[in-house]
């Protein structure tokens, strides 16, 4: 809940650089370690991620992508995706650094109704242009 009150700041420099250093905190502490197929990556951010990894099923797995959902109740639901944007800078680092970026296809904080997030990961300097990101439509 605190760095969802910080993604909502109007600062948003500062809340995307603040977001960077917890997430190089979290891969410190938990010891993050890039991986060589995208299956890893996703299964090595579970176990980093602050939550159940039941919450984040592996949704469907294609040659170059693995799509994830993220079913926990986000305290950004129907805050707008401004603040997700900022909210995900932490997991953009965390991923990076797995070896990995990733896409949000459908995000809670999207609009009324939306219960889960969707997730897209490739491979770090990957395409991924053919993938719709929510934030393309601000």
């Amino acid at each position: 809940h605190l760095t969802a009150a910080l993604a909502r700041s109007p600062f948003d420099g500062a809340a995307r650089a603040i977001m960077r250093v917890l997430a190089r905190i979290n891969c410190g502490m938990n010891g993050a370690k890039a991986q060589t197929t995208l299956p890893a990556v996703a299964a090595e951010w579970k176990r980093m991620f602050p939550i159940n990894p039941e919450q984040m099923p592996v949704t469907r797995v294609t040659d170059d992508t693995v799509y994830m959902e993220i079913r926990e109740y986000c305290p950004l639901r129907e805050k707008g995706i401004e603040a997700c944007d900022r909210l995900m800078e932490f997991d953009r680092e965390t991923l990076a650094k797995l070896g990995a970026q990733i896409v949000v296809l459908r995000s809670q904080a999207e609009q009324e109704g939306v219960t889960v997030c969707q997730l897209a990961l490739r491979k770090l300097g990957a395409d991924l242009s053919d993938l719709p990101s929510i934030y393309a439509k601000k």
